[in-house]
């Protein structure tokens, strides 16, 4: 299981996530089919270190999720849950797991069209 599945199985299984943002409108990558808002999109920007072993190696992996919503209520409410779930958190991956997720920035701005757009940047300490 990628890093990006285990994240899209955590919201899944969340108790207020899908709720909020049904798991079929959290995406990896572009959101080409404009879905109902609210919705979220995933995006792996990279790694930015990684060190190793002969039996083990550790990356940290930047993610950046953003979160479309109609108010700022509504994407208050869905961040807080977001960061509820998701900051400093350790998780299983199909080989290996995520050591530590944490939360590295924070934005949240009004778009032409007038609805909400938030995005979190994490950082990803991962064990594989």
């Amino acid at each position: 299981m990628s890093l990006e599945q285990a994240i899209h199985d955590r919201w899944a299984s969340d108790a207020a996530l899908p709720l909020l943002i049904p798991p079929a409108r959290f995406t990896t990558g572009p959101a080409w089919s404009r879905p109902e808002l609210p919705y979220a999109q995933l995006h792996h920007q990279g790694q930015r270190s990684r060190a190793g072993g002969s039996h083990w190696c550790v990356e940290e992996v930047e993610l950046v999720m953003t979160v479309h919503a109609e108010t700022l209520t509504q994407l208050k409410t869905v961040l807080v849950a977001v960061i509820a779930c998701f900051d400093n958190a350790a998780f299983d991956l199909s080989t290996g797991s995520v050591l530590r997720m944490r939360r590295i920035d924070q934005r949240e701005e009004r778009t032409a069209d007038g609805t909400w757009h938030g995005t979190l940047t994490w950082l990803a300490l991962v064990a594989t």
